[in-house]
């Protein structure tokens, strides 16, 4: 494994993190690009300097056609980048203090598969 420095002339998107999948794809035209090849794991960003550092196979074949004019897009790894808690439960009671009749229109929640 090795690493690659790629330096954005642009502002690098909020959300990328380390961990995060990089990727590319070769532009062949202003309207078209080719099917995307994963380029390795981020293991550094600095959005101060506009760069990231990717942890690369150099013996892939697939990497070694990476030029600075290609596309570069990440992915997140859906098991490190959950939005719901994983392994909790819940139990709820509710109670109306008030002497007034009261009705209970919608209750939800938002479930989220824990056993992978």
């Amino acid at each position: 494994m090795a690493q690659i420095k790629i330096t954005f002339g642009k502002e690098i998107n909020s959300s990328l993190q380390t961990k995060d999948i990089a990727h590319f794809s070769k532009t062949k035209s202003a309207l078209t690009i080719s099917e995307p090849t994963q380029l390795g794991i981020v293991v550094l960003v600095r959005r101060d300097l506009n760069y990231i550092v990717v942890d690369v196979d150099l013996n892939d074949p697939a990497i070694a056609g990476f030029v600075a004019q290609d596309f570069v897009f990440f992915s997140k790894n859906i098991s490190t980048n959950e939005s719901s808690l994983k392994g909790y439960y819940a139990a709820v009671t509710f109670e109306n203090n008030s002497n007034t009749r009261s009705e209970l229109f919608a209750v939800s929640s938002e479930i989220a598969l824990s056993s992978k």
